[in-house]
């Protein structure tokens, strides 16, 4: 389940939404929390290993850009873009569009 979609959110709409009575333990969960990044990492790879059917398979994702002609806006530079497939100046969206 999607527990948040869009923007910034408060923890009464975030604990509402995933079904909760009052935001308490919404609160809890954001301020306690322990961030176990190798077991994140390590529960997405069996997730996609199971997606993709193989343990060596391969996938290979790309970050939002855009081409750009000029150099005068933030972040233009001389790299790989895979919308134009060669290299080029282009811009990377940190967030996505």
């Amino acid at each position: 389940m999607t527990v948040s979609t869009g923007g910034r959110k408060m923890c009464s709409s975030l604990a509402e939404r995933a079904g909760h009575g009052d935001p308490q333990a919404m609160q809890r969960l954001l301020r306690t929390a322990v961030w176990d990044a190798d077991g994140a990492r390590d529960g997405i790879r069996d997730w996609l290993i199971k997606q993709l059917g193989h343990s060596q398979a391969v996938l290979v994702t790309d970050e939002p850009g855009a081409l750009k002609k000029a150099v005068c806006s933030v972040g233009v530079q001389r790299q790989y873009t895979c919308i134009a497939g060669r290299v080029v100046n282009g811009q990377v969206h940190a967030g996505g569009r």
